[in-house]
């Protein structure tokens, strides 16, 4: 039996600290208690804050500890050196077509 589709949550064109709150709200309506795999597809996004950083590490740390992870789709160039600068593309996976993204989501950490 296959795992199920991962879900896709696409961030805005900019992640501020004042929408940080209301992304983390629906990132957390999305995934629930039990969705393991989370795609965070960062096509339109061109700036991200420090406080949209750390929803993506904290979220990639919960479904990591329910076996699953987060992965980003698309990541734009200011954002992909952004993730490289801080360290968090050795953290958070991140592929450049949609399609691969989803298929890493949706298998399981372990087993």
């Amino acid at each position: 039996m296959s795992a199920p589709a991962a879900p896709v949550f696409a961030l805005p064109a900019e992640v501020t600290f004042a929408a940080v709150p209301a992304l983390d709200a629906e990132v957390a309506r999305i995934v629930g208690d039990d969705v393991r795999g989370l795609v965070v597809d960062l096509a339109a996004t061109q700036f991200l804050c420090s406080g949209g950083l750390g929803m993506l590490v904290k979220w990639g740390k919960r479904l990591a500890d329910r076996g699953g992870s987060l992965v980003l789709a698309r990541p734009q160039s200011p954002v992909q050196k952004l993730l490289r600068a801080v360290g968090l593309d050795a953290v958070l996976p991140a592929f450049a077509d949609l399609a691969d993204a989803k298929a890493r989501a949706a298998k399981p950490l372990h087993g």
